[in-house]
């Protein structure tokens, strides 16, 4: 650090780099006071230097938020994925990849807070740019879906949480075939939305909308499809 600021000065582009990577490194090795430390260095330079509509602006912001989502401060975490997805919108367009992974981590912190009008609405608009970025047959739809799911059942609203779950369970049989640790995990997580469960290969739940599906993930779990 002290050798970027001696060569590059305060005010490089590099210099933000350097802050952004030794955060990460810090970030990584679970220091995250230290990690946020950097963050908000190289925050303020990019934003006095390149002004908030640029890329690593966006970028720290975005790393921020996952720094306080580890810290279980999702207000802030929220906070920061708030800009950083204002500034991918304008800047990356809303089927950028980045956008949409910016969208589906404000809804995850909006669920956390119990905020799930908002969870829900961002989680929506999560999906859609998920599905303008990525192919029909993708493993960030697979990831996008299941993550939708998760938000869902956090806020416990189950159907559609199941909907959802369902819905990545299907696109991982289309690209990885049935006997497949993806099929096998979409399945187990099946089993969560509703009181169920499986024991010495009898199937039991409260709902049959899907039972085949719940089965099937307990199948898998207890025939070693799971990693």
């Amino acid at each position: 650090m002290r050798i970027a600021r001696k060569y590059l000065g305060e005010n490089d582009y590099y210099t933000v780099v350097v802050y952004h990577d030794l955060a990460w490194s810090y970030q990584m090795a679970g220091h995250y006071l230290e990690a946020l430390d950097c963050y908000r260095k190289g925050l303020a330079i990019a934003l006095r230097n390149f002004g908030e509509y640029s890329r690593i602006t966006a970028k720290i912001y975005y790393e921020m938020g996952v720094v306080y989502s580890s810290l279980e401060n999702y207000s802030e975490a929220a906070r920061c994925y708030l800009k950083s997805l204002k500034i991918r919108k304008k800047i990356l367009g809303e089927s950028h990849a980045f956008t949409a992974s910016t969208c589906m981590a404000l809804s995850e912190a909006f669920s956390h807070l119990g905020d799930c009008e908002n969870a829900t609405a961002f989680v929506e608009e999560a999906l859609r740019m998920y599905m303008k970025a990525f192919p029909q047959k993708s493993e960030e739809l697979i990831e996008a879906f299941q993550r939708a799911s998760f938000v869902y059942r956090e806020c416990g609203f189950y159907d559609n949480a199941l909907e959802k779950m369902e819905k990545s369970l299907e696109l991982a049989r289309k690209i990885y075939g049935e006997e497949s640790a993806a099929v096998a995990y979409a399945c187990g997580e099946i089993l969560s939305p509703v009181p169920c469960f499986c024991e010495e290969g009898i199937w039991r739940g409260e709902l049959d909308n899907g039972g085949f599906l719940r089965k099937a993930g307990c199948d898998l779990r207890r025939n070693g499809g799971l990693p």
